[in-house]
């Protein structure tokens, strides 16, 4: 009669389950359901362990915990935010989570063949006879040691050192340096939560001790079966409802059913299997982290956070002229797709940008941040049939960055550079003279609060159920955020958060010219609100109004300062969406005033920026770099050509990509699909037929070496 219980327990999640299934629901997104159903299961697991306290309830005590119930409920609906829900299909989950409580006290009650009513004495009479334990501290402290050992070692220690040692091309940390700290954080958790659970005694010593027993083997089950397709943590991994969602619920909610049926039918057997069982587990963990230790204690050359390195500083993150200024917002992914949708939900972003001109019909040259961004900073052209280092330090040292540079220089211009340098050199020293604020020293220091939170994070996406990861991670696996110093990383809440606490300064010796390169429509750990909070379940909309956000209060701030009217702003992205070319574009020229923002769709270019900002900065070039984006006809029919990184099945070349793929086009239309079928991580950057169809008339050309991204992969020659 139990599993009866239980089964009333689940059924509305059930229900929840089964209008979602046959796509009765379409005001939510199908992930922002199954947050609800894990929000009534944790919840409603918590009343079933109140109930072997709450067995014989009178009326009054009902009534509070129907209350209570209700409450629990409704707020785990309201973060959502959606009243519709609760109002159509909320009630007959209500129904349930009232009857819950009062059906599982009858059951246990009739399991237990006791009376099903006491008095309000009797009541606290029960509560007290749960706390007799015939043990003595020491042997409780003993025997709960064993299942917290497993549990903080899996947490604060092997866990986190894992993940970390998982993404060892993202995380710029020593290996013996994270070490020591989990090291610790996992004895002092230890010695912490063994001496405080030891306290309890009775029943709710033995609750809470099964509690421990089933969330380590369902950790440890998740991680060793249930984690598929999840690859790097790199807080990118993205909830999609299917039949392993549902099941991995299940197997979840018979592992926290397991060792308490177990303990009421054999309390023997249960305390065997709370002590072996959890020795089983935590030796064949130990065994694993025995034998990485050497290799992490070796560092594989490492460098440790506080090694000396050339790095772009944010010391003078926010000081600009009050002379002129020219500021280059790239909003990483940001697609004109998502713009117009995201203005017609949030009609003041557009008002607040009214002195702008937006050109809807913009494009890329490059589908990646890779080489595009490389591209906005030295104009240079990708060349794929050369190795990739000889090619990036061809642009760098080529004469017309030279030339663009040194007029800079020489009309009093400070170039303020913010960017991952990974993106645009894998030699940081060629940035010595380009860039005002690249430095050599220690940038930052690792700050220990932070690193535990982000590694404790990381190390529970690893062990939770499959429909709490998106509600866990709120890293991108790269510990950045973990280190207290000035060297710049794209992270757009705390650019954010600076720009709030720090404000805009201005000095008055040099014009500045400054270029930042921010998270923008990029997903996974970098989803934000229109409040510019992190929310992985923000709609696109939401999410573009939020990177907005942050460039309007930059917009504010320089109008407190009186720096506005006379300042070139350009807001654009470095690519769109996947395999596609349009790119936002907005640009306010010096001057510029405007009671609406104007629209322009002439067939801009990324090949067009070089001019566009020589010529808004009125620089003194000795040639010209094409066309600027005011010099281009709405009317002009002009085709354009998209270089995207590919698979080739006929190109053996080991890596990620290899080769590159050629797409002229003259307009882009919105209604293609966004996303290319196939097979594999990489299905939408595969050359299939269906590719070839979309495509029609495109070049292939193999790639040198196959490498892409901001931490680079090894280089490979296509002759090795």
């Amino acid at each position: 009669m139990i599993f009866l219980a239980f089964f009333l327990l689940m059924a509305p999640g059930l229900i929840t389950i089964r209008l979602l299934w046959s796509d009765k629901i379409n005001s939510l997104d199908k992930c922002d359901y199954i947050f609800i159903i894990t929000d009534y299961m944790i919840y409603s697991f918590l009343i079933i362990l109140c109930s072997y306290g709450f067995m014989f309830l009178t009326y009054p005590a009902r009534i509070v915990l129907f209350s209570t119930d209700i409450s629990a409920y409704m707020l785990g609906v309201s973060h959502i935010g959606k009243a519709g829900f609760v109002l159509k299909y909320g009630v007959i989950s209500l129904i349930f989570s009232i009857l819950l409580p009062y059906v599982i006290s009858r059951l246990i009650g009739l399991i237990s063949k006791k009376k099903s009513r006491l008095s309000a004495t009797g009541l606290i009479t029960v509560f007290i006879s749960m706390l007799v334990d015939e043990r003595n501290y020491k042997t409780r402290l003993l025997f709960c040691s064993i299942p917290i050992l497993l549990f903080t070692f899996m947490l604060f220690l092997w866990g986190s050192l894992e993940s970390i040692y998982r993404n060892q091309y993202s995380v710029n940390i020593s290996y013996r340096e994270a070490l020591i700290i989990l090291v610790l954080t996992f004895a002092v958790a230890f010695i912490v939560l063994t001496f405080t659970i030891a306290l309890l005694k009775g029943e709710y010593f033995n609750i809470l001790l099964s509690l421990i027993f089933s969330v380590n083997f369902g950790a440890y089950s998740q991680l060793l079966f249930m984690n598929k397709g999840l690859g790097l943590i790199d807080g990118r991994w993205v909830l999609e409802f299917d039949s392993g969602l549902i099941i991995n619920y299940v197997v979840w909610l018979l592992i926290l059913i397991f060792p308490h049926v177990l303990r009421y039918f054999h309390k023997s057997i249960w305390k065997k299997v709370i002590v072996f069982g959890t020795l089983i587990v935590f030796t064949m963990q130990f065994t694993v982290f025995a034998g990485t230790l050497p290799r992490l204690l070796s560092d594989e050359g490492k460098a440790t956070s506080a090694e000396p390195k050339w790095f772009l500083s944010t010391q003078n993150e926010f000081v600009l002229s009050e002379k002129e200024n020219t500021v280059v917002f790239i909003l990483d992914g940001l697609s004109n797709y998502y713009i117009t949708p995201a203005f017609e939900a949030f009609p003041e972003i557009a008002h607040e940008l009214r002195d702008f001109t937006r050109f809807t019909n913009s494009s890329t040259l490059y589908d990646g941040t890779y080489p595009t961004m490389s591209y906005l900073l030295t104009g240079q052209r990708f060349d794929p049939t050369i190795p990739t280092r000889e090619w990036l330090d061809s642009i760098w040292s080529h004469p017309d960055v030279h030339d663009f540079y040194g007029t800079l220089s020489e009309e009093n211009y400070i170039f303020n550079l913010f960017v991952v340098p990974s993106w645009i050199t894998l030699n940081r020293s060629q940035l010595l003279g380009i860039a005002d604020n690249f430095s050599h020293g220690v940038p930052s220091v690792l700050n220990h609060r932070s690193f535990i939170l982000e590694a404790i994070s990381l190390s529970l996406f690893r062990y939770s159920p499959l429909a709490l990861k998106n509600r866990i991670l709120k890293t991108d696996g790269t510990f950045a955020s973990s280190f207290d110093g000035i060297e710049y990383f794209y992270d757009d809440i705390d650019f954010y958060k600076r720009l709030l606490n720090k404000g805009l300064t201005t000095q008055k010796n040099n014009n500045v010219y400054t270029f930042y390169h921010l998270n923008g429509l990029n997903r996974g750990s970098g989803a934000i609100n229109e409040f510019v909070e992190y929310s992985p379940d923000s709609p696109y909309e939401s999410h573009v109004a939020g990177a907005f956000r942050i460039v309007i209060e930059y917009i504010n701030q320089m109008k407190k300062l009186e720096i506005y009217d006379n300042a070139n702003i350009i807001i654009m992205a470095d690519h769109g969406d996947c395999i596609w070319m349009d790119a936002a574009f907005l640009i306010k020229r010096s001057g510029s005033s405007n009671e609406f923002m104007q629209i322009n769709t002439a067939p801009i270019n990324h090949e067009d920026y070089w001019q566009t900002l020589i010529d808004i900065m009125a620089l003194n070039m000795n040639r010209d770099f094409g066309r600027s984006v005011f010099d281009i006809p709405e009317n002009e029919v002009r085709e354009r050509v998209l270089t995207s990184w590919s698979l080739h099945p006929n190109i053996s070349l080991p890596g990620t990509y290899n080769c590159v793929v050629l797409i002229p086009f003259t307009n882009f239309d919105y209604k293609q699909p966004r996303v290319l079928p196939g097979s594999g991580i990489h299905r939408w950057r595969t050359l299939d037929e269906y590719f070839d169809e979309q495509f029609p008339h495109i070049e292939v050309i193999p790639l040198f070496d196959s490498f892409y991204g901001s931490e680079w992969v090894p280089l490979i020659d296509r002759n090795s």
